[in-house]
C-alpha cells in the first residue's frame, strides 16, 4: 500500500474516530492504525463487514464503530505495538521472613504480636498458651521449637 494511501486512511479514520460517541450502543472494535499493515488490516476488517448484509446495515446505521487504539495519528491512547517484544511479569516479591530465637519459656499474646509475620523459635520445654497459639495463626507466626 502506497504511502499516500497510507496517510489517507489515517486521516480518514482520526475522523471518524474523533466524531464517535463513547457511549451510545452498539459493538466498538478497537483498531491499531500505526502502520501500513495496520491499515491494510483494517481496510480488509471494513470490507469484510461491509459485504455481510446485516453487518453491513449495522456498520451504515453506526451500531458497528471503531475506536482508535495505538501510537499512531488518530489521537489514539499510548499502547505498546503488537510485535514489541514482551518482557516476563516480574516474580512476586517474598516477604523476608526472619527467623526469632526467645528464651522465654511461657509464649504468650504479646510475644506472637511482636513477631508477626515471622517464624519463632522457642525453647523445646516452652510453654505456648492457647490464645498465642490462635493469634499465630491468625497472624502467620509460625512457631517452632528448639531441639532439646
Amino acid at each position: 500500500m502506497s504511502g499516500e494511501i497510507s496517510t489517507l486512511v489515517r486521516e480518514v479514520a482520526a475522523e471518524a474516530f474523533h466524531n464517535t460517541p463513547a457511549n451510545d450502543g452498539g459493538i466498538v472494535i478497537p483498531v491499531r492504525l500505526d502502520t501500513p499493515a495496520d491499515n491494510e488490516v483494517f481496510i480488509e476488517l471494513i470490507l469484510a463487514v461491509a459485504s455481510v448484509p446485516t453487518l453491513g446495515d449495522l456498520l451504515e446505521k453506526r451500531m458497528i464503530r471503531f475506536c482508535a487504539k495505538g501510537n499512531g495519528a488518530a489521537g489514539q491512547s499510548q499502547a505498546k505495538p503488537a510485535n514489541a517484544p514482551t518482557q516476563p511479569a516480574p516474580a512476586p516479591v517474598e516477604p523476608q521472613v526472619q527467623v526469632v530465637t526467645t528464651d522465654a519459656r511461657v509464649i504468650t499474646e504479646r510475644l506472637v504480636k511482636q513477631n508477626e509475620g515471622n517464624t519463632l523459635e522457642v525453647p523445646a520445654k516452652a510453654v505456648i498458651t492457647p490464645l498465642a497459639r490462635e493469634l499465630a495463626r491468625r497472624l502467620g507466626v509460625d512457631i517452632r521449637k528448639a531441639a532439646s
